[in-house]
């Protein structure tokens, strides 16, 4: 293996952390947003049956 490729594991490694970061963040701010008006859609949909 030439330098590169020992190199290249951490730099991914350090990527998908960062984007795993990122993509919690956006799910908590989602359902966050949502939290409030979550009981009313799940009563909206429970009317249908």
């Amino acid at each position: 293996m030439n330098k590169r490729g020992l190199e290249a594991p951490e730099f991914w490694q350090i990527l998908v952390m960062i984007l795993a970061l990122l993509v919690i963040l956006f799910v908590m701010m989602w359902f966050g947003a949502l939290g409030d008006s979550a009981k009313s859609y799940l009563e909206n949909f429970l009317d249908l049956f």
